[in-house]
């Protein structure tokens, strides 16, 4: 499998670049970028669960895709959001999980429809954003023209997937972490 690797340099760097593990009660969790979508073509979702990976991927938007990289770097620089997360291995739900289990805080997520939380489409990332930094964060992502979505919000010891049916779903953030932790010995085993 061919890999890409790439390096970064930020000049000058942020003073305080958000972390994975920088959630924390109360703070809301937000979506930039394209709504969510459908499509589960290449996804982890689809390997793990369906056995099968094929499909096509939803098209690039190269501008899209730059506003979205600026508007990640503009947030890092201003440490106006804590924690940022992209949304590739496992879609939404994978992001959000991984980012309260780094953090030690769970969140409630709003959903409307379950393939959209694993849906891997290009250029989004998840946020958590304190609510005194809302409004910035808001103006910033209309500046660059990025799509927000406000998913929910930080909390509690649960991660919470609610659509208000019987879809809805809860796991402790102890079993999540555990189920994070020991997934390559599973994998191997």
């Amino acid at each position: 499998t061919p890999v890409v690797g790439m390096l970064g340099l930020a000049d000058p760097a942020p003073p305080q670049p958000p972390t994975v593990g920088g959630a924390q009660e109360g703070m809301e969790l937000w979506m930039f970028g394209p709504r969510e979508s459908r499509n589960l073509a290449g996804s982890a979702f689809e390997k793990v669960i369906k056995g099968h990976i094929g499909g096509r991927i939803d098209s690039p938007d190269s501008a899209m895709a730059m506003s979205v990289v600026d508007l990640a770097i503009d947030l890092a620089c201003t440490s106006l959001t804590p924690a940022l997360h992209d949304i590739s291995d496992g879609g939404i739900a994978v992001a959000v999980a991984e980012m309260c289990i780094k953090s030690g805080v769970g969140a409630s997520i709003a959903f409307t429809d379950w393939i959209g939380l694993f849906a891997e489409n290009p250029h989004r990332f998840v946020a958590a954003v304190p609510l005194e930094s809302a409004e910035r964060v808001e103006e910033m992502a209309e500046h660059h023209m990025v799509p927000v979505s406000k998913l929910g919000a930080f909390g509690g010891d649960q991660l919470v997937f609610d659509n208000g049916g019987p879809e809805s779903a809860a796991i402790t953030l102890a079993e999540a972490r555990a189920a994070w932790g020991d997934s390559i010995a599973r994998r191997m085993g």
